[in-house]
């Protein structure tokens, strides 16, 4: 007696078979249907994936991998174009850098050094006029927005991460006669009636889930046959998945079904079977509706999950997936770096045109000293007696002024 047709009779005693059942053709069309498909039951590949440690290349790289390529790119591009900027608006001044007097070629130096720096928090620029504050202002926001995302990923990936390697589609997985797992009932059925040719050769049939499971675990078969529900269940199950390594193979199911409670919906004489099953669907449609089947299937799942893997069944101490800083976040910076660096050349060009329209009042003109010559004896001698005569000055009007008081 195959699956169905135990089904088939169990539903000529009763109203309702409350096992979990898959929706599937040949069950419709004998009238058997589910009064509401909550469970998935579509039909995928699964297997289990090798654990691969990183390269040497790939744990010396990990330092770099906070922060995307480009990015890297791009910080160094931005460094070296604020540094020339730098130089172009601050080579008149003294500075801790350097003097007015020093080289261009000394100051681009400098300037690039403490640009490229920056992002060490080891070099600094200290400007002297109002462009180049500007300039700094919006550059070093952009640098600490860089190395705040730096140091907040860095942290993930310091540890380089072992990687799980599996065949990708079905057919890879079988590839030179390598069995499949299976286990009796609509897998077996929807190789036969999809005319596949590994119903034909290189199949392990078995009793039940969780000895297909353990045939796969063991080697026995490269791949195996296996429910959306079930697979998520086998995932957090210590004992099908010590490893943390069970994958799914390709990106879609095999076949698409929905499973649950099964009734037989042509019945509507003796028994009550139909008001049943329209109960029992416009009950579950509610369910459905208000989240509560989710967060049930949710809980259910957290509370199986096996200790030591994480939400994607990965080992917690073994495997991470963080993302590199992308590019895309960075524009916010980028673009305030722009503005500000607009802003700076306006005032320096702004500054140089006020400079040159109004000189300075007390600027002493080049000629203004030709005609002074050095003191000649003379003029020495008649210094002194002009001293000697306003000393006696002063003696005499401080007589007189005794003598008022």
């Amino acid at each position: 007696m195959s699956w169905s047709e135990y089904l088939a009779s169990s539903l000529e005693k009763f109203d309702v078979n409350l096992d979990n059942w898959a929706d599937i053709p040949d069950r419709a069309s004998a009238g058997i249907r589910t009064p509401y498909g909550y469970i998935d039951m579509s039909i995928m590949p699964v297997t289990y994936g090798t654990v691969q440690s990183p390269s040497f290349w790939e744990k010396l790289k990990t330092f770099s991998v906070p922060l995307e390529g480009p990015l890297w790119g791009l910080f160094l591009v931005i460094a070296l174009l604020t540094s020339l900027a730098y130089f172009f608006l601050e080579r008149d001044e003294s500075g801790d850098g350097w003097t007015a007097e020093d080289p261009d070629e000394y100051k681009i130096e400098q300037s690039i050094v403490m640009g490229l720096t920056t992002l060490t928090q080891v070099g600094t620029f200290t400007p002297r006029t109002m462009a180049g504050e500007v300039l700094m202002l919006t550059f070093t926001f952009f640098v600490m927005i860089l190395l705040a995302a730096y140091t907040a990923n860095l942290a993930a990936v310091l540890v380089a991460a072992d990687e799980v390697r599996a065949c990708e589609t079905l057919q890879e997985c079988t590839r030179g006669r390598r069995r499949l797992c299976v286990a009796e009932g609509i897998h077996v059925d929807y190789l036969k009636e999809a005319h596949h040719k590994l119903y034909t050769h290189n199949m392990l049939v078995a009793s039940d889930h969780d000895l297909k499971m353990k045939n796969l675990l063991d080697g026995k078969c490269a791949a195996a046959l296996d429910s959306v529900s079930e697979y998520r269940l086998a995932k957090e199950d210590d004992k099908l998945n010590p490893g943390c390594t069970l994958r799914s193979v390709g990106d879609f199911p095999l076949a698409t079904f929905k499973g649950g409670w099964m009734v037989k919906s042509d019945d509507f004489t003796e028994r009550c079977t139909a008001l049943l099953r329209d109960s029992l669907a416009d009950l579950f449609l509610e369910l459905e509706k208000d989240g509560q089947i989710a967060d049930l299937e949710a809980k259910f799942y957290r509370e199986s999950m096996v200790e030591g893997c994480d939400d994607n069944g990965n080992p917690d101490s073994k495997f991470s997936e963080t993302d590199s800083f992308p590019i895309e976040s960075m524009l916010g910076p980028i673009i305030i770096h722009l503005f500000g660096a607009i802003l700076a050349f306006i005032l320096y060009f702004r500054r140089k045109a006020k400079n040159e329209s109004h000189p300075v009042a007390n600027q002493i003109p080049s000629d203004a000293c030709s005609d002074i010559r050095p003191l000649s004896g003379a003029d020495a001698s008649d210094i002194s007696s002009l001293t000697a005569e306003m000393g006696a000055l002063n003696a005499k009007l401080s007589h007189l002024f005794e003598k008022l008081s």
